[in-house]
């Protein structure tokens, strides 16, 4: 093999290389600018435009605050209300009192009756949406203010009833019922005796921020019917108390 023609081969392919790698070199080569140092004092300072100018990609300036994009809030959703439960009657029993006036139609006696009036309640049942329907006794007590030159007296009655309960919400109730008593009355040096019928329609006031909704305050029309009376048959009344409720 002649030694010429192999150094001249290599000598060709040693400058190829040289060439290619050249090439590459320049088409990936990174600009990077000049940078220039001064020392002045022992102090190392930056030329100008020894940094590269980032202003393009920082935010300008305006009333010397940046002018930053504007975050777009989104909507606060309202919180659904809270669904509150619907009230339901917890009550073993009621006990209360109150005052009672009467007033007679057509008899020759009696001109009024007043009287303490003492009420015991008790729930035998409850449905649809807090409807109760229950019994109740109740003790009167009281005088009678007599017509004319008659003289005043003693009265007293014990009556049992049946109710039906009608609330209108938290706060209001109605509560109509039929009863039935046995009343003495002592007037005048006389005593009666009489069975009695009674029809009312009580009006309850049950104030939340009173023992929650413990007490109720009720106001209460009646109607009496004495059909083996000897004097009057018919009265009307009218009760003013307080029950409070005993929880389960």
């Amino acid at each position: 093999m002649n030694v010429k023609k192999i150094l001249e081969k290599t000598v060709l392919f040693s400058f190829f290389c040289l060439t290619m790698t050249t090439a590459f070199a320049e088409e990936d080569a990174i600009a990077l600018p000049d940078v220039t140092t001064l020392v002045s004092g022992g102090a190392i300072t930056a030329g100008k435009d020894s940094v590269p100018d980032y202003a393009p990609l920082v935010p300008g300036v305006e009333d010397g605050r940046p002018n930053l994009p504007e975050i777009v809030e989104a909507p606060k959703e309202e919180a659904a209300p809270t669904p509150q439960p619907e009230p339901t009657n917890d009550t073993k029993f009621r006990l209360g009192g109150g005052l009672y006036t009467g007033f007679p139609l057509g008899d020759d006696l009696m001109r009024e009756k007043i009287a303490a009036v003492f009420t015991g309640e008790l729930p035998f049942a409850t449905f649809d949406s807090n409807k109760e329907f229950g019994g109740a006794a109740r003790l009167l007590l009281g005088g009678v203010i007599g017509k004319g030159d008659v003289s005043g007296g003693f009265d007293g009655e014990l009556s049992a009833e049946l109710y039906f309960r009608l609330p209108v919400n938290k706060v209001f109730a109605f509560q109509p019922s039929f009863g039935y008593g046995l009343a003495l009355t002592c007037v005048d040096s006389r005593t009666f005796f009489d069975s009695d019928l009674l029809l009312s329609c009580s009006a309850r006031f049950i104030p939340q921020g009173i023992l929650k909704g413990a007490l109720e305050f009720a106001l209460t029309p009646v109607l009496h019917w004495m059909p083996f009376s000897d004097n009057a048959i018919f009265a009307l009344g009218v009760k003013l108390g307080a029950l409070y409720s005993f929880r389960k």
